[in-house]
């Protein structure tokens, strides 16, 4: 009997009212007990199912008894409902009873049912695609669906689909995917009670095809091959290349099989393995129905007389597989790039040219005449020059032997870029490198063939300066100056703000010496340049100044006619860059004794040392209401050391 929700549903809605409204005389404890309904009514065998009792008069329940045992986790809802779990069975339909407070009871017979677990008998048929989508018939006994619960069948642990229970003895659905191999079924009731029929299903991959070796053959068949893939069944594999069976066909695994094709045919063609079960797998262009091989060119035409010569052949028709040989021996490590492409490593030759053949696994070959020679290596005997500046590099001659068109150069591992060749020389230019160091030479044929010569050629490092002893001089030059750094060579050129400096000396690799020329006042850029045209520049590294030089600041110096005493003040002024030895100021001539020479206030202009701009003022006066009438000439003079002797003409006249 199925129950009907919908019933239930509307009784555990009125019940509650009746309470609610006073539909019932308000219970008490000793209320009659009555049973009205059991939902779920039907449980397994082991029990532990939660059932709910409708009914009245349950508000003071004290326990419930399902068949002979109580059930257990009792909960009262309200007076009308109450649950519990479901204690363990046998199976048949069992009485329910309720007992309450003041010894009030309810009973109801049969009121619920222990049903046995389902079983699984058998399953029909029992071999199925990978795939699914298979139509099977379950057959045992005990399977439920009702609306409590739908039935549950899962093949491999993956659901069946389009589920259709039958009868109670009958299921019918179509199987899920899985994997392939032996699947187990479970059918699972409503209830939760199951039953398994192990390993009872085969889930069948379809044949898959991987690779075939090799993948291309003569037009009229006959080439054996070897098909990898999985899926494959003894007896039951049928093998086609382009609808042409390959036969006859050995099973060598469920992986690989070995067959002959037939023909004839032409093309690229699919290959396609077919099962008894109708499941196919297929490779599409897999296998290529070719001519025979032809040689059109080969990507080294001449190599070492060792062999190990890495050649590239290409054509048309190559088969994997295919063997090449280099005038009577095989080329080495064989290498398959497809049907227009084959490399291979020369074997060991003596000078000449030779033949170079292939030969595919069908038997068809093809010959290309004279195709490679066997060539020595290069010979380099000299490098000049052998020694270049590391900032410039330079041209540079290879002379040796063996050279052939198409040779490169490295210094290191520097390239040299070649600008002339012939058998037995080699120009190229050397580039400037970052540091300076001795270089081994190589000389590399076209056909991979080197020749060496080592620590063949050196970079000499450019010159650097450290410092400049003294860093400053007079504008006047001719100070000697200490250049002092590294990588100096015999009779550089030495520039102090572009003028040249004299009597340059050589002194070692890390000294110059030289006398600075004439220059301007400031700090000038020092230059060394060696004969090799490096150079090294040292910024500001000079500083040229003016000398301490005195010069008389005179307005005037004609004192003209006089009869009185006359003055005059002079200023005698340091221009130069530096300060003045001592200073000594005095009145000489004939007429010396016709002036008086006062000192400036605050500045004695004798005995002193002027700093660069500093000043200092003195006083001539002419003594003319002393002196007889007549011309009187004296000369003011200043002297120093350093800083000049700078003298002023005085000129008076007194009138009768």
């Amino acid at each position: 009997m199925r129950i009907n929700h919908k019933l239930i549903k509307l009784i555990g809605v009125l019940l509650p009212l009746f309470v609610l409204f006073g539909c019932q005389p308000e219970l008490e404890e000793g209320t009659p007990i009555s049973i009205s309904l059991i939902y779920p009514n039907k449980g397994p065998l082991e029990g532990g199912q939660e059932i709910t009792i409708y009914g009245e008069g349950l508000g003071f329940v004290d326990s419930v008894t399902l068949g002979e045992s109580d059930c257990t986790e009792l909960e009262i809802i309200d007076s009308t409902e109450i649950k519990c779990t479901t204690p363990a069975g046998d199976a048949g339909s069992v009485n329910i009873s309720i007992i309450g407070k003041a010894r009030k009871t309810g009973f109801k017979s049969e009121a619920y049912t222990y049903q046995d677990p389902p079983v699984v008998s058998s399953v029909s048929p029992t071999v199925g695609f990978a795939s699914g989508g298979l139509p099977i018939t379950i057959t045992g006994t005990g399977f439920m669906d009702t609306e409590e619960g739908p039935i549950s069948v899962k093949i491999g642990g993956a659901a069946c689909l389009n589920v259709n229970l039958v009868d109670s003895t009958t299921i019918e659905c179509t199987t899920p995917a899985r994997s392939a191999g032996l699947k187990s079924i479970i059918i699972t009731n409503f209830d939760g009670q199951s039953a398994t029929l192990a390993n009872s299903f085969t889930f069948n991959a379809a044949p898959k095809v991987t690779s075939i070796t090799p993948n291309g053959g003569a037009l009229a068949g006959g080439t054996s091959v070897t098909i990898v893939g999985s899926g494959f069944k003894l007896n039951d594999t049928a093998i086609s290349i382009g609808g042409f069976p390959c036969v006859p066909l050995t099973f060598n695994s469920t992986t690989n099989l070995t067959c002959t094709t037939t023909g004839p045919s032409s093309g690229v063609k699919t290959v396609l393995a077919t099962n008894l079960d109708t499941q196919t797998g297929s490779l599409p262009n897999a296998f290529t129905y070719q001519a025979g091989p032809v040689i059109s060119s080969i990507s080294k035409d001449s190599g070492a007389l060792a062999g190990k010569t890495h050649v590239t052949l290409t054509g048309t028709g190559f088969l994997l597989g295919a063997t090449v040989k280099v005038g009577e021996k095989s080329c080495q490590g064989n290498g398959y790039l497809g049907p227009t492409s084959y490399f291979c490593s020369t074997p060991a030759g003596v000078a000449g040219t030779v033949d170079i053949q292939i030969i595919n696994p069908d038997g068809q070959e093809f010959t290309l005449s004279s195709a490679y020679t066997y060539r020595p290596a290069p010979v380099i005997t000299s490098v000049t020059p052998n020694v270049v500046p590391v900032t410039l590099g330079g041209e540079i001659t290879i002379a040796g032997s063996n050279f052939i068109a198409g040779a490169t150069v490295k210094l290191g591992s520097t390239p040299c870029p070649v600008s002339s060749l012939t058998s037995t020389s080699i120009t190229c230019d050397a580039p400037p490198v970052a540091e300076a160091g001795v270089l081994s030479v190589y000389v590399t044929n076209p056909d991979e063939q080197i020749g060496t010569q080592t620590n063949a050629l050196s970079y000499r490092a450019a010159p650097t300066i450290s410092a400049i002893s003294p860093e400053d001089g007079t504008t006047t030059g001719g100070t000697e100056i200490t250049v002092t750094g590294t990588g100096f060579m015999e009779d550089p050129v030495v520039t102090i703000g572009g003028l040249s400096c004299l009597n340059i000396q050589f002194v070692s690799a890390t000294s110059v010496k030289c006398n600075v020329p004439v220059g301007t006042s400031g700090s000038k850029t020092v230059i060394l340049e060696n004969t090799d045209a490096q150079s090294v520049a040292l910024a500001n590294a000079y500083t040229y100044y003016t000398p301490a030089n005195l010069e008389w600041d005179i307005t005037t110096h004609d004192y003209g006619g006089v009869t009185i005493n006359s003055s005059q003040v002079f200023t005698l002024t340091n221009t130069g860059e530096e300060s003045t030895s001592s200073v000594t100021v005095a009145l000489t001539g004939t007429n010396a004794s016709a002036w008086s020479l006062t000192l400036g206030a605050g500045n004695s202009c004798s005995g002193i040392v002027l700093e660069e701009g500093e000043s200092c003022i003195v006083e001539a006066t002419f003594l003319g209401a002393t002196s007889a009438a007549g011309d009187y000439e004296a000369d003011l003079g200043a002297s120093a050391t350093t800083g000049g002797n700078p003298t002023s003409s005085l000129s008076a006249t007194r009138d009768p």
